[in-house]
């Protein structure tokens, strides 16, 4: 056998041979790593400058966080920089390989703080509060940490509540950098409309995320509760608080703060609630605008006016994220009135899926094309997946497409990727934000062949935001961040006749207060929102705002340019209860946008409300914006370095090679059936492993049980690199078996002992895959190679390998390999089943010879699933349909198995099978139901299902229909724990035969 095994195991390998590629991806070229006193940082070549950035000041961040959380781990911290994403982003991991991350791509959107000087600096805070939080390196956990790993330490923080994970993270974001959300107005929006409208979230509801506005509301009671906790008890509360919560963590986090100081978690929340209704007290009396998007739970944001209509960026949890529009007669006729649904006339326009962000599309002036930029992302041939914020183009009547460059000599003037905030300017021709690596900068796009060329380049890690062109095309205003300081700019634009500025203008702002997001309301007219420390109910007079974090609310602003050359001052014009993120003037009203406790909203006010200035600019946006582009994309300055700048490399750096590493280890007791007697007891190990550069994972159980002198293994090995993907099984078990369904064994055996050896190799190829707009395609490629050795006995194996004398043993390899292919979304919140599906697998598998019997034959299988909605969000129709068959003699017993019955089921002696089911699927309810320590549920749905099944034989046509029909109901409960959601499946099978009982079995599970 053991010979078999190893021809078993060389066959496997030379049949993974080929998934090693031809020729590796150039752009990537591995990784490096370079070493401080506490971390090792991995980055690649590209990302060189993002790595010499954090280790200039690791060291210092580890030295303040450590203070302030009272823990310094002796261990080497890993920090790994994503530079292939334009996500902006970041995470800890406490599973091996225990590593933070940190994500090269600043927000599209200052939602973090216009005072945020360096994203890098604030997402590399952020996640090692979260490390230092959850890996405390002493005492008993500490050295105990050593035997089974570093992923030990973190195991208390898995009975923390959502509150307190993310409210650390986001209080240090906040107090050891000059930005973070505590200082952002984006973030107090989240607190302040609920708030104000009397309507904010209970504690019990704290800890876990919801359907319902705010998105992430364990983000914002975090940081409230850890901001009021240290007002109230000093800085070191907090670490005071964690030690207590390590001595039992069991008792809980809110046992914890009650001991600590002696007031419990939820009167403390209560009496944070009551401090922030004193503080925002005086804003109640500001005006509240007039609705203009419906109320109803989700984000409606500042629409864009052409073609007669208002087009919006809409998401909400019960439809799939679109832009759509509402004719301005339909509105005007509907103004007012209470709307249960959509405003009357809104239509969808592009499906589009989630965008960037809400300011990331534009509509031509006369409606026919609208510009977005979406995510993208697909594996390359190396390397990880790389995730482009992308341009598409819709055009009436000729559906959507990507602008990409058209051919390679295109493509190497600047990538296809990385866009947000895009305007039409001009015929054919557009402008967005670019970025490319960490930089940013204001780009030509041409859209017909998708080629950019530069035309602002501000360097140093300048961020950019909001382009805005001029109705006269002469001008373009836009935001710009240089290290924390966020102003408006003004650049104009070249034409015939007319030279570009060599540098844009700063529009001067009081006390350089930040200001966000520009609209022209004229040729010499912009209005813009300022962080105001004290506003009215005009917003021309103050009045102070005690407490408040942020530099106060967002009021709009109006800034003009005189005929004379000179320039007034902005002056406030309008201050919302809760903030104007930006607006518009259109006829005789001023749209803006905003936060109410449903999410983002469209309100407006009559422009003769306002101070004079304004209603001069009545007018519709796009009517008169025209420039004079000529056929050359012009540019103000020179062309950039690329995407990737030839660096030298780092002191101290070297290659780093990433591979799975075992990280945890925990010692488990096992058990195992035997003929004789019930239970074999043993013990053994649990361990796991994973990388964290490309998607790798190790999984491994491996005990003895003495008394039987037999060995238990399973191990799990998943590799991926770009697009090629190898799994490797191997597994030696003992126990019995009660009822065996298996073709290869001749006779259906009850009471046996069984002693199975498996290897399993399954190399893979995605040969396409993309998901773009909400939808998701992939076509991929497999191979199946497989040893098995089976043994059965009468007897217990008992100290021996070998079969007893009376038993019966079988070694065979399987060969095989096959398609899948699927295609899926779009989905709303509310679809908890999947409402658009369409999925084929195709596998060929058959015996080696000599291994096998040649009566086995080739195992040919055929499934199939296809989902499609029905009306309303949350309603869809599935329907399975599976077909197996054997070339061969041998009788095959059926490979599905309805839900709950996991036996065998019966033969019919013919070569093949065939299974439909049809389901239909409905969503009951999206539900923000706390539970006890700290589980919830955040929604159920229901399904109903019929299934049938039948054997067939092609060379005798002969086709033969099960008499048992199986009919089932289920309930999809979506049960949450913290910050993390499954679903939980229970449900019920009924097998229905004529002249038979009925049997009914239950099922659970994930």
């Amino acid at each position: 056998m053991a010979g078999r095994l190893v021809v078993a195991l060389v066959f496997a390998l030379l049949l993974a041979a080929p998934a090693t590629p031809a020729a590796a991806d150039e752009a990537f070229r591995g990784y490096r790593s370079i070493d401080t006193e506490h971390f090792r940082i991995i980055y690649e070549p590209r990302d060189r400058e993002s790595a010499a950035a954090i280790a200039e000041y690791a060291d210092e961040v580890y030295n303040r966080l450590g203070e302030f959380l009272e823990n310094r781990p002796r261990r080497r911290i890993r920090v790994w920089i994503n530079g292939r994403t334009d996500a902006a982003n970041g995470y800890f991991m406490p599973l091996p390989p225990n590593h933070i991350a940190v994500y090269v791509a600043s927000p599209s959107v200052p939602w973090t703080g216009a005072r945020t000087a360096d994203w890098l600096r604030l997402v590399f805070v952020h996640e090692l509060a979260h490390h230092l939080h959850f890996m405390h390196d002493g005492g008993a956990r500490g050295v105990l940490s050593r035997v089974f790993g570093e992923p030990f330490l973190a195991l208390p923080g898995a009975f923390l509540p959502g509150w307190a994970i993310e409210g650390i993270a986001v209080d240090a974001e906040t107090r050891f950098t000059e930005g973070g959300r505590g200082r952002s107005p984006y973030f107090e929006h989240y607190y302040a409309a609920p708030i104000i409208e009397d309507r904010m979230f209970d504690y019990a509801r704290a800890g876990f995320d919801s359907y319902r506005p705010p998105r992430g509301r364990f983000y914002v009671a975090g940081y409230l509760m850890v901001d009021y906790l240290i007002d109230e008890y000093g800085e070191d509360v907090i670490a005071r608080i964690h030690r207590e919560y390590l001595r039992l963590p069991l008792l809980s986090w809110d046992q914890a703060i009650e001991s600590v100081t002696g007031v419990s978690a939820e009167h403390h929340y209560l009496f944070m609630t009551r401090r922030l209704e004193e503080r925002y007290r005086a804003r109640r009396e500001l005006p509240d605008g007039e609705a203009v998007s419906p109320e109803l739970i989700g984000n409606y944001h500042l629409p864009r006016v052409a073609g007669g209509a208002l087009y919006f960026y809409r998401t909400r949890p019960d439809r799939p994220a679109a832009i759509v529009r509402v004719g301005v007669d339909e509105l005007k006729a509907s103004h007012g009135e209470a709307r249960p649904g959509d405003a009357v006339g809104f239509q969808e326009v592009v499906r589009t899926g989630a965008l960037v962000d809400g300011d990331s599309f534009d509509v031509s002036a006369d409606g026919t094309r609208i510009l977005f930029s979406s995510y993208r992302s697909s594996p390359r041939s190396a390397g990880p997946t790389r995730q482009d914020a992308t341009l598409y183009l819709w055009e009436r009547g000729q559906g959507v497409r990507r602008v990409t460059p058209t051919t390679a000599a295109e493509a190497e003037i600047g990538r296809a990727g990385g866009y947000y905030h895009p305007v039409f300017v001009g015929e054919g021709h557009a402008v967005a934000v670019q970025r490319r690596g960490a930089e940013q900068l204001l780009v030509w796009v041409d859209l017909a062949t998708g080629t950019p060329a530069p035309l602002y380049e501000p360097g140093g890690g300048r961020r950019l935001y909001w382009p805005q062109p001029s109705p006269d095309g002469a001008r373009l205003a836009f935001t710009e961040n240089a290290g924390g300081v966020q102003s408006v700019y003004e650049l104009e634009l070249p034409s015939a006749g007319r030279r570009a500025s060599e540098a844009p203008q700063r529009i001067p702002t009081p006390e350089h207060r930040p200001a966000y997001r520009a609209r022209y309301a004229g040729p010499d007219r912009l209005l813009f929102s300022l962080e105001t420390r004290a506003v009215s109910d005009t917003g021309a007079q103050p009045r102070a705002e005690p407490g408040a974090d942020t530099g106060g609310p967002l009021v709009l602003h109006e800034w003009r340019r005189y005929a004379s050359g000179g320039e007034a001052n902005p002056r406030a014009v309008y201050a919302d209860r809760v903030g104007v993120l930006a607006a518009e003037a259109f006829e005789d009203t001023l749209l803006y946008a905003t936060y109410r406790s449903d999410g983002y909203a469209v309100r407006s006010v009559a422009i003769d409300e306002l101070p004079a200035g304004v209603e001069e600019s009545r007018q519709e946006r796009g009517a008169t914006r025209e420039t004079g582009v000529g056929d050359e994309n012009p540019r103000v300055t020179g062309a950039p370095e690329g995407s990737t700048r030839v660096q030298a490399p780092l002191p101290g750096e070297r290659r780093f090679i990433d591979a799975p590493r075992i990280g945890f280890r925990l010692p488990i007791p096992t058990a195992v059936g035997g003929v004789e007697q019930d239970l074999y007891w043993g013990g053994g190990i649990f361990a796991l492993g994973g990388s964290f550069t490309d998607p790798a994972s190790t999984h491994l159980v491996a005990s003895y049980h003495p008394t039987l002198g037999q060995p238990y293994l399973d191990l799990s090995t998943s590799l991926r690199y770009g697009r090629l993907g190898l799994s490797l099984a191997a597994r030696h078990r003992y126990g019995t078996v009660e009822a065996r369904r298996d073709s290869r064994v001749p006779e259906l055996l009850e009471d046996f002992a069984e002693q199975r050896t498996e290897l399993d190799l399954t190399p893979s190829v995605v040969l396409y895959g993309v998901r773009e707009r909400g939808v998701e395609r992939r076509v991929s490629l497999y191979g199946l190679a497989s040893y098995t050795a089976l043994q059965l006995s009468e007897e217990d194996f008992s100290l021996r390998f070998d079969t007893p004398a009376g038993g019966w043993s079988r070694e065979l390899i399987e060969l095989g390999g096959g398609v899948s292919a699927a295609r899926s979304g779009p989905r709303s919140e509310r679809d908890l089943y999947t409402p658009r599906l369409l999925s084929t697998r195709v596998q060929l598998t058959g015996d080696l010879p000599e291994f096998g019997r040649p009566r086995d034959g080739l195992r040919p299988r055929l499934d199939t699933e296809a989902a499609a909605p029905l009306g309303a969000s949350g309603r869809s129709l599935s329907i399975t349909a599976g077909s197996q068959y054997s070339t061969g003699t041998a009788r095959i017993r059926s490979p599905y198995e309805p839900p709950g019955f996991d036996g065998p089921i019966s033969d019919h002696g013919l070569p093949g099978w065939l299974r439909a089911r049809l389901s239909y699927r409905r969503t009951l309810a999206l539900t923000d139901i706390p539970l006890r320590f700290g589980f919830h549920i955040g929604g159920f749905a229901a399904a109903v299902f019929a299934e049938r099944q039948a054997g067939y034989d092609l060379e005798a046509q002969r086709f033969e229909a099960q008499d048992a029909v199986y009919l089932g109901a289920e309930l999809l409960t979506l049960l949450g724990y913290n910050i993390g959601r499954f679903p939980l499946r229970t449900g019920i099978t009924f097998k229905v035969e004529p002249d038979e009982p009925v049997e009914a079995r239950f099922y659970i599970g994930l």
